[in-house]
């Protein structure tokens, strides 16, 4: 049965309280490398080495939001996703998941209200100096 290879991970496919999905080791050896790598296990994993989604952001999807509205059937990782999310031995994976995921979400909202704040005060001063321009 699959398993989840991350250091602290207790996931398996018939222990799974958190509905987790369990993603293949990707067949490319650099990526390969970099997965185990970033999991703390050495090469040479077996078949059935799984990576679950717990260790993944929002972000590392293709097809997320159409998986949650039930338009796909299984959530698919883009080609260059690699597992960025870890627990430590006394804080269970799905707390730091949660975390992660809500700080991400955060942060790209932040940096788009920026954005769209200094866009806005952008062309209301070109606004004016046009408007200047006309009167003179």
């Amino acid at each position: 049965m699959p398993y989840c290879i991350a250091k602290y991970c207790t996931a398996a496919y018939e222990n799974n309280p958190s509905n987790a999905h369990f993603h293949r080791l990707p067949q490319r050896c650099a990526l390969r490398r970099q997965w185990l790598a970033k999991c703390g296990r050495p090469p040479g994993q077996d078949k059935q080495a799984r990576v679950c989604s717990l260790h993944f952001t929002r972000d590392d999807y293709d097809n997320l939001y159409q998986y949650e509205s039930g338009f796909a059937s299984k959530p698919i990782l883009k080609p260059s996703a690699v597992p960025s999310v870890f627990g430590q031995p006394d804080v269970p994976v799905e707390e730091v998941a949660a975390s992660a995921g809500t700080s991400e979400r955060s942060r790209r909202l932040e940096r788009r209200s920026t954005q769209q704040v200094s866009a806005a005060k952008t062309s209301v001063s070109l606004l004016s100096q046009s408007l200047v321009s006309t009167c003179n």
